[in-house]
């Protein structure tokens, strides 16, 4: 039983009370990648950020989540990554905060590697588990229903999954610097901020 179907409208009405942050968030990702493409989101989640993104394409393991991804007219494949078998290229591969649902994350960007065009690239949004944030959300993460079973990884976790792939960091983002719904620029670097975005190429 996945335990996002539990908590999907929850989890899709978080972005609504919190729509400061979300657009911070959003923002972040935008500077980060730049131009995205043709894109597909792994782990859409209930299609927030693949609505906001323009992204039309994804999977999800979650029923319930892909239930609220299709009302948004997000064409989602309610499959994991693990079991995904891709049938085209894409300019981008989008990851938003699913990365420490993912039992190896290595192999999951492995994966995407092979499903980016030759000049493509992969957006990886953390919750980076090396800011005082992040910390405090493996401290407290045994009370969150959802986050109990979260492995959460830091710039240079990331940074070591992105070099066994043979691939490199081009670019690098942060924001929610406090849990305060109120907006928060991104900044560049990592470290400070709790949402941290990575722009991954070197698919050539």
């Amino acid at each position: 039983m996945n335990p996002f179907n539990d908590t999907a409208d929850r989890y899709d009405e978080w972005f609504e009370r919190n729509e400061k942050i979300f657009s911070s968030e959003l923002k972040c990702i935008k500077q980060c990648a730049g131009d995205l493409g043709d894109a597909f989101e792994v782990g859409v989640g209930t299609g927030v950020f693949a609505k906001a993104l323009k992204i039309n394409k994804g999977i999800e393991p979650s029923i319930k989540m892909s239930e609220y991804a299709l009302k948004k007219e997000i064409d989602v494949e309610n499959i994991s990554i693990e079991e995904y078998v891709p049938n085209n290229k894409y300019d981008t591969v989008l990851f938003c905060t699913v990365d420490c649902f993912i039992d190896n994350f290595s192999i999951a960007i492995g994966k995407a590697k092979n499903m980016l065009k030759s000049d493509g690239k992969i957006i990886v949004a953390f919750l980076d588990a090396g800011s005082e944030l992040g910390k405090m959300y493996e401290e407290n993460k045994d009370k969150d229903e959802n986050y109990k079973y979260a492995k959460f990884h830091s710039y240079a976790d990331m940074k070591n999954i992105v070099e066994e792939n043979g691939m490199h960091i081009d670019n690098v983002k942060q924001t929610v610097f406090k849990l305060e719904n109120v907006y928060q620029e991104p900044e560049d670097g990592h470290g400070k901020g709790l949402f941290c975005v990575i722009k991954i190429g070197g698919n050539k």
